[in-house]
């Protein structure tokens, strides 16, 4: 009979076929160990694997991981590019980071933080969107959690940028994350545009409504657009192909459009963005996240901005005590 003669949805048998070949490796991997290979494994070591898998299991169980896990399965109804929030302690840390990139204090960021962690407007319109459309026929959970996109948030709020640039967007929610940030900017008198790139058609949806003067969707590759691009970047996320070539394409047709104070933020692999900020002479930063209630324990940015050294303000000449100047010196000219 087939599953679903027997009742079994393809989704849950694809889930036990997925299960079959996890096993399936594990045996294959001990086999391994027992035959044919040079291993510096006695038997008796080979006889506490048991035990020691037994101290995985109990590790991740205190974690609460295998239990997140299993309630993530059946309460979610994301199916990639996860969203989480982050720990105390690890917002502490973002926040703290984006203090030194930005060179203000470290409630200015934590102020910025709770600025978009109580806007109500921006929770509703995520929850109403993410219920209604799907991310390239992908379903959503109708709640934000920001996580990493706290920093971005606080980074635009800070430097005022004119032109900030995304690449991957699934979606929307760093997109829209972004429109409420230039909003305000403009608000304040500092004009500024978004664009997000993705090769995904129904990608961005979250870039509509109130958000959608601020920013611009286009499906293209970021390879493509940034080839015939013509502004200056101030803000550069790179979240599109996991790939360090794809990355390194990216960042040479980039560097061009960069100004001395443009930040660039990737949450993909490390060392083109390393390399990148070595080749420019910036500072370079990897945040990891820390998720909290999560299954994921959080991933990586790395970040490549102006060295404290070279920025405004520090030439030649100290800075009196307490004095806070910002280093985004991007968008000082008020509309």
């Amino acid at each position: 009979m087939s599953d679903q003669q027997q009742g079994v949805s393809p989704a849950f048998a694809s889930a036990f076929q997925t299960y079959q070949k996890c096993i399936s490796a594990i045996e294959k991997k001990i086999v391994e160990r027992f035959t044919g290979r040079p291993i510096g494994m006695t038997q008796e070591d080979y006889e506490k694997v048991p035990l020691r898998m037994e101290k995985v299991f109990r590790g991740l169980a205190l974690e609460k991981r295998l239990t997140l896990a299993f309630d993530w399965m059946f309460e979610s109804r994301e199916t990639s590019n996860w969203t989480y929030d982050l720990r105390e302690n690890s917002q502490t840390h973002l926040a703290s980071l984006i203090a030194h990139i930005g060179n203000v204090p470290l409630s200015t960021v934590e102020n910025y933080f709770a600025e978009i962690q109580n806007d109500q407007e921006l929770f509703e319109h995520i929850r109403t969107l993410s219920i209604t459309k799907r991310n390239n026929g992908n379903p959503t959970d109708p709640v934000p959690r920001f996580g990493r996109r706290l920093g971005w948030y606080a980074l635009a709020r800070i430097c005022k940028p004119k032109i900030i640039v995304e690449t991957g967007l699934d979606k929307g929610l760093g997109s829209v994350t972004f429109a409420a940030a230039l909003k305000r900017n403009i608000a304040e008198g500092y004009p500024g545009h978004y664009y997000g790139l993705d090769i995904h058609k129904h990608t961005g949806f979250l870039l509509t409504g109130p958000y959608a003067p601020y920013g611009t969707v286009i499906i293209k590759d970021s390879v493509e657009f940034l080839a015939s691009f013509k502004e200056q970047i101030d803000l550069l996320i790179l979240d599109g192909c996991h790939h360090a070539e794809h990355e390194e394409k990216e960042l040479a047709l980039a560097e061009p459009l960069l100004t001395p104070t443009s930040i660039i933020v990737s949450d993909t692999s490390q060392d083109p963005i390393l390399d990148f900020a070595r080749r420019t002479g910036r500072e370079f930063q990897l945040f990891i996240e820390k998720s909290k209630d999560y299954w994921l324990p959080g991933v990586g940015n790395t970040i490549a901005f102006p060295c404290r050294t070279r920025r405004d303000g520090f030439e030649n000449k100290p800075m009196p005590r307490g004095a806070a100047q910002s280093s985004c010196s991007i968008n000082s000219q008020k509309m």
